[in-house]
């Protein structure tokens, strides 16, 4: 039986170092065109534009804000009492 070499080969060592470059690169490229949009609106009525391009941003980069947290949490507590009411129902029949 032959024996396998358990080091991977050279090229593919080399691609996968390259798509990690690759896959930061697409990064760097986006955050910078976030940045650049950020600095678009931030010359233009700044005072009414600020708030909403930071939603804007934090939503492209995927984050919540306090606002989405308290709408879910706001859900959440709309189900729990919904629930709790059809849990009742069921105790009283």
């Amino acid at each position: 039986m032959a024996e396998r070499d358990s080091h991977p080969p050279q090229g593919l060592i080399e691609r996968l170092g390259l798509a990690a470059v690759g896959a930061l690169a697409l990064s760097t490229d986006r955050m910078q065109e976030l940045a650049g949009r950020w600095r678009g609106d931030a010359t233009t009525s700044l005072g009414e534009r600020a708030p909403a391009g930071v939603h804007r941003v934090l939503g492209e980069l995927g984050l919540v804000t306090r606002e989405d947290i308290e709408e879910l949490e706001l859900r959440i507590a709309q189900i729990e009492h919904r629930l709790r009411l059809l849990e009742g129902e069921r105790v009283s029949d």
